[in-house]
């Protein structure tokens, strides 16, 4: 019902409840939850909060003091707190992304340390290091593995899906480059990896590959398309964004910028 910068989702444990952070202005996210009884979303908490992922439970991994580095990536100080809402419980600063396990109690972290994007899980325990930077880490169903986006240059969302076994610590790289990759999530059995990918000249459309290889296109439609979760019944939560060009002026003497836009496109005069 309101223009929002969706920059993550999860669905609750009653798989119908949904917890989101966005930002209706600027980067500073704010929780929201939206209820099927009750659609209108609802603040959730206090405010510059970004959600990182739900567990089992119904406990959220967020993020406090977030600090928007690139797209959907955040910085801040990662925190437990109770989906009923709360004072979050700081647990460690310079992360930039979380998953719960499917136990419910350990974590799979994004961190920068002495300049460098690692992949933790659980928290401590060093998966992967790049040289450009690592985002949506998603834990597997049996907890076993973790995919991930590895971005091969820091700010650019070029990428390829990679999972890392935790067996071996064995990282492999699942799919070729995509021009944009942003938002991962497992199927149910843990058969296939979600992610969103676009070319180009195209927006991001829903793709699955297997830990084989395998690529295929699971749905594609107007606008582009970010898989955010998937729940226990298969069904995935995805946001459909528009991403509008706004040609703004600024008249000598005015007191504030005016919108001189046209559809949903403007670029510079």
């Amino acid at each position: 019902f309101k223009r929002l910068a969706v920059f993550n989702a999860r669905f609750a444990p009653d798989g119908k409840t949904i917890v989101f952070s966005a930002a209706t202005e600027g980067t500073i996210p704010n929780l929201y939850v939206i209820r099927p009884e009750y659609p209108e979303p609802q603040a959730l908490g206090q405010q510059g909060t970004h959600l990182l992922s739900v567990s089992p439970q119904g406990e959220l991994a967020v993020l406090i003091k977030p600090f928007n580095v690139y797209h959907r990536v955040f910085t801040g100080t990662l925190a437990r707190m109770p989906l009923g809402g709360g004072a979050p419980r700081a647990l460690k600063d310079s992360v930039r992304e979380a998953d719960w396990a499917p136990d419910g109690q350990s974590l799979a972290i994004v961190v920068v340390v002495n300049g460098k994007c690692r992949l933790e899980y659980p928290v401590g325990t060093v998966r992967y290091e790049s040289n450009g930077y690592v985002s949506d880490p998603r834990v597997s169903p049996d907890g076993r593995r973790v995919a991930f986006v590895e971005h091969s240059a820091v700010g650019d969302d070029r990428g390829a899906i990679a999972v890392v076994d935790t067996a071996d610590n064995r990282v492999k790289i699942v799919t070729d480059a995509f021009p944009s990759v942003q938002g991962t999530t497992w199927s149910t059995n843990g058969g296939e990896i979600l992610f969103s990918a676009g070319g180009s000249l195209s927006h991001r459309a829903v793709h699955a590959v297997t830990l084989a290889g395998t690529v295929r296109v699971v749905v594609a439609g107007p606008g582009g398309l970010t898989v955010l979760d998937r729940f226990t019944d298969g069904t995935a939560l995805v946001s459909r964004d528009d991403q509008p060009n706004r040609l703004m002026v600024h008249h000598q003497g005015a007191s504030a910028d005016s919108d001189a836009s046209w559809l949903d496109a403007s670029y510079d005069p």
